[in-house]
């Protein structure tokens, strides 16, 4: 709930669209949520005569462990290793557009990495699953760097970066 809660609320405040918020029924959604959720918790803790809830608890207590993990740094690029070549070209691409930020969906994708890398940092238990989460938007802003890239002149620093980083981490992964 915090990582979404977060993201909207900050994107909606940076943006101005108070509107937008007034639409977003967060009563009833929440309403809906549970009533779709809580069969399956109530059958879950029915079902294991209590010991689901004992399992989330020593989870939890699991989680406090103290120390950072720092999985985005380590995690993060070698699990996204498919793609992580194509990272250094499109933060120049979009790069180029910082001053748009605003008005697109470049805000919400950025909002949605840094609260994302920030809650798994500063989090008790510095779950790994934090991650997942991030490979969405780092995802779709590779989509549209991609989308761009045909786009492009030749001779552009784009195109350049593309070909560099292939070339290092092909050599990289040879090596």
């Amino acid at each position: 709930f915090l990582i979404p809660a977060t993201v909207v609320g900050l994107h909606l405040t940076l943006s101005r669209s108070w509107k937008t918020a007034l639409a977003l029924r967060p009563v009833s959604g929440a309403l809906l949520f549970f009533a779709v959720t809580m069969p399956w918790f109530v059958l879950a803790y029915r079902e294991s005569s209590g010991a689901a809830v004992d399992a989330i608890l020593t989870h939890l207590r699991y989680a406090s462990r103290p120390g950072a993990d720092h999985q985005f740094f380590f995690g993060f690029p070698l699990a996204f290793s498919p793609w992580c070549f194509l990272l250094v070209p499109a933060m120049i691409s979009l790069w180029r557009d910082r001053h748009k930020i605003k008005d697109g969906a470049g805000l919400y994708l950025i909002l949605w990495f840094s609260i994302t890398l920030l809650i798994s940092e500063v989090s008790v238990g510095h779950h790994n699953h934090y991650v997942f989460l991030a490979y969405i938007p780092m995802a779709l802003g590779l989509g549209i760097y991609l989308d761009r890239l045909p786009a492009t002149a030749q001779g552009d620093s784009v195109h350049a970066w593309t070909h560099r980083s292939i070339l290092f981490f092909c050599a990289l992964f040879v090596l």
